[in-house]
């Protein structure tokens, strides 16, 4: 009989994924019948002894808009290369250096939440580059809309 040793630990697994499809039609009319796909799943396991549910849906919450903000950067790199003819405006580098950042603005409730991200910004001017920037700015834009609505 298998019986667990003493040693191991049990954990309760947490997946999030973000799927999305993008008509490729309303970006180049040269692709009328084309789509796109992107998806992005990200996985934690939390020790069964922390696992309870605020914390189980704090975890749920994080993993989903970390999938839903690589999903929409990956589309937005993709489309841009697409309009351009370039290489992608943010590199995958560019995009793990603010994930966090855009994590905390498109969670924002309120304009203190948004602010607590414009702060982090602030701590890393030196750090963030022109393309990362900019982006953020049209984030917290778009996240300044969403929550005086």
């Amino acid at each position: 009989m298998n019986e667990p040793n003493a040693n191991t630990q049990i954990f309760h697994s947490v997946t999030r994924s973000f799927t999305k499809k993008v008509n490729l039609g309303n970006h180049d009319e040269n692709r009328q019948y084309e789509s796109v796909d992107f998806f992005a799943s990200h996985n934690e396991s939390i020790p069964i002894e922390e696992a309870t549910p605020e914390k189980i849906k704090e975890v749920s919450e994080r993993l989903y808009q970390l999938a839903k903000s690589e999903v929409e950067l990956a589309e937005i790199e993709y489309l841009n290369g697409i309009k351009n003819g370039k290489a992608p405006i943010l590199t995958s580098n560019d995009i793990a250096q603010i994930t966090d950042i855009i994590i905390l603005m498109e969670s924002a409730v309120t304009t203190a939440d948004i602010q607590k991200a414009v702060d982090v910004i602030n701590e890393r001017k030196g750090i963030l580059n022109k393309k990362q920037l900019d982006y953020l700015r049209s984030v917290a834009k778009n996240a300044k809309a969403k929550t005086l609505k």
